[in-house]
């Protein structure tokens, strides 16, 4: 156990001494112009989904990620607040084009992120309460 953990560690130092973190999308950025499939495989714009309100985006490596389907899971209990606050929530599973990282942002709604977490550890995850405190506070950025 102590050989996988470390091995573990150290695979972890390695992509954080990639620097990939700073290739994510920060607090104050513009939502880029994104265009992915839906659960239909149909085209959608980030920027059409925002226009109705924020988004809650969150970033999976994918189902196969035991601690991303946990993530997935936990998100549907503030669903109803989601909505109470004009906010959907948008799950994205990371291909080879994005950030293999798991992810959360708050996109207001003007387009702008008001709220990141990535993370390169990918047990460390965000709250969801924080996410729907920052919606709660008017989805500005700090």
């Amino acid at each position: 156990m102590h050989l996988i953990r470390s091995s573990l560690q150290e695979q972890l130092a390695q992509l954080r001494d990639t620097g990939i973190e700073s290739w994510a999308l920060g607090t104050g950025a513009a939502l880029p112009s994104v265009t992915l499939p839906d659960a239909m495989g149909r085209p959608m714009s980030l920027q059409t989904l925002n226009r109705d309100g924020p988004l809650v985006i969150v970033c999976y490596r994918g189902g196969w990620c035991p601690y991303c389907s946990l993530e997935l899971r936990e998100w549907q209990r503030p669903l109803p607040e989601l909505r109470r606050h004009g906010a959907m929530l948008v799950a994205i599973c990371n291909g080879p084009w994005m950030l293999p990282l798991p992810a959360t942002y708050l996109i207001d709604r003007s387009g702008v992120v008001a709220y990141a977490h990535v993370e390169v550890a990918y047990l460390k995850r965000a709250e969801p309460q924080d996410v729907l405190d920052r919606l709660r506070d008017g989805a500005t950025p700090c």
